[in-house]
């Protein structure tokens, strides 16, 4: 900031004079016209958080809230997501020297001895200097030195309600109950540990099993003595003999996961047969067996597949035996509905004139559907035609092309003969782009014109001056017009009719920075064209900016 104020803190501006404190920054300050204590000043925050208690005593509804998709953690690591995430003006400072600036806090519903938590960045925008020794925090303002007094009281009684409510380090729990099973009953330290919820049954197959197999566990590195050490290389990855271990060990063999259950698929030969896990219960096997022997025909065994169509893989450098192209052959792709469609008949007295529905809906629905299609039949549109009476602003797609930009010919896309023929059928071609007067297409039509999504009610915010209006939606009931109105009205005072009427307002509020490194070559970039109607507003409304002072030309 050019001109910024000296900012100095001095010894007799210490809250405490007499004593030494290690207390942390808390001050109060103004949170959307709420006076809120309890704020945290942490340094090593990149977040500002306002937690939930205190966002739902301000009574700004979850409809302030944009929902948000970053998650916090906290000290002990557990992740905490946010209620959403609100924007909201804080305050600090008093009369010419207070700063005001626009945060976006988290609101989190966790518990917590403070109101409020402002970050780092947030300590960055205010400019602020900061000073733990005098609890105090000092900004520059365009008025002087704006500065806000922390509070010792409120910085111990949140210290020692944060202690009560800590419970310690967070401990790793299991997620059940674990019982212990001695592995060598003769030792009681060779043990483990299975989940406590299993029933006997499984507890007394698993202890076995784990029993019967002890001497696959290793207790201590010692235990592993006897391993082959041909198995970890040696010798700048050669075996002693020299080998690569791979070639040592032979090629890989991959075992299956559990001991396969051989099935005949074709009983009469039991070379055609397949497997099957053995942990399937009875009734399983037996289902799948059925499945697969009823549908035996479509193995391939051997030579089995002889009698497939050559024609699928193509031959001769992509062409089929007849020297044509793969997809020739085949003829025009045919998209198949994802099911069998049902022909209704919109208007009854012509048959023409139908369309289709799913054939798997209920006849209630069939029935619904057909008699709201036949209601509405006005607006469908059985040809180009048919379209006639439309506005074609509605319906009229237009391309944001850049006049100013050469145009590039593209490569002609080439369809099947059959679609070619469909598409020019529906778009017969006119005149290289003209209408039929000779127009280019957008000239004729003239300018887009916007509509609003709903028709607006014009509202006196002050009555006695009509010119000072606003709209609002007509959908409305008139309990909400009224209120909407009254509340407009009562606020008058905030609105600004002109660029001059912005000129009593703390630059510091509107003004707008652009984060740009000065270090950086500035580059000169293209001037973007409008069309004259639009130049004449942007030009209007750049000279009135000008005239307030709020914008210079450079």
């Amino acid at each position: 900031m050019e001109d910024a104020p000296v900012i100095q803190f001095r010894q007799a501006e210490r809250s405490e004079p007499q004593t030494i404190h290690n207390n942390a920054l808390v001050i109060t300050a103004m949170i959307a016209n709420y006076e809120v204590g309890r704020i945290f000043i942490d340094f090593g925050s990149s977040a500002d958080i306002l937690f939930g208690e205190v966002y739902d005593q301000m009574q700004l509804g979850d409809v302030s809230l944009e929902k948000v998709n970053t998650s916090l953690y906290g000290f002990a690591g557990e992740v905490v997501h946010p209620r959403g995430m609100v924007s909201l003006p804080l305050t600090m400072g008093r009369g010419t020297t207070r700063k005001i600036c626009l945060l976006k806090f988290l609101v989190m519903d966790v518990p917590s001895a403070y109101n409020v938590i402002l970050s780092r960045p947030t300590l960055i925008t205010f400019q602020a200097v900061i000073s733990i020794y005098h609890m105090k925090i000092k900004f520059p303002t365009p008025g002087g030195v704006g500065e806000v007094q922390g509070d010792p009281l409120q910085s111990k009684r949140c210290y020692n309600e944060a202690i009560r409510e800590a419970e310690g380090p967070a401990k790793v729990q299991p997620a059940e109950e674990l019982l212990n099973i001695e592995i060598i009953p003769e030792n009681p330290d060779k043990a483990t540990r299975i989940g406590s919820h299993l029933d006997e049954e499984a507890k007394k197959e698993i202890t076995l099993c784990i029993q019967r197999n002890a001497d696959i566990f290793a207790w201590t590195p010692q235990d592993l003595e006897g391993i082959d050490p041909q198995i970890p290389p040696s010798k700048k990855g050669k075996t002693p003999e020299g080998k690569n271990p791979g070639e040592a060990k032979g090629p890989a063999k991959v075992q299956p996961a559990e001991e396969l259950l051989n099935i005949e698929i074709i009983p009469e030969n039991p070379d055609k047969a397949t497997r099957i896990g053995p942990h399937l219960d009875e009734e399983a096997k037996k289902e799948i067996t059925l499945f697969l022997q009823r549908n035996a025909d479509i193995f391939a065994w051997t030579q089995d597949l002889e009698g497939i169509d050559p024609q699928i893989p193509p031959s001769k450098k992509g062409k089929t035996p007849e020297g044509k192209n793969p997809r020739e052959a085949e003829g025009p792709a045919k998209v198949q509905p994802a099911e069998e469609l049902l022909n209704i008949e919109i208007i009854p007295e012509n048959p023409d004139k139908a369309t289709r529905i799913g054939s798997h809906l209920d006849e209630e629905a069939k029935k619904e559907i057909t008699l709201f299609l036949q209601r509405n039949v006005d607006i469908f549109a059985w040809t180009p035609q048919d379209l006639e009476g439309i506005d074609p602003q509605v319906i009229t797609h237009h391309l944001n092309i850049d006049p100013s930009y050469k145009p590039i010919k593209q490569k002609k896309r080439h369809f099947g003969p059959e679609k070619d023929k469909i598409i020019q059928a529906e778009i017969p071609p006119s005149k290289k782009g003209k209408t039929p007067e000779g127009k280019n297409p957008r000239e004729a039509e003239g300018p887009a014109k916007v509509q609003p999504a709903e028709e607006l009610l014009n509202i006196e915010i002050i009555p006695e001056n009509p010119d000072k209006t606003t709209r609002i939606g007509s959908h409305l009931d008139e309990e909400a017009k009224k209120e909407i109105t009254l509340c407009l009205q009562r606020n008058a005072d905030i609105f600004a009719w002109t660029p001059q009427d912005l000129e009593g307002i703390d630059p510091q509020v509107i003004t707008h920075h652009l984060n740009i490194d000065p270090s950086y070559k500035p580059i000169k970039q293209k001037k973007r064209h409008f069309e004259p109607e639009k130049d004449k507003i942007i030009q209007a409304e750049v000279s009135k900016l000008m005239a307030a002072g709020h914008i210079e030309e450079i």
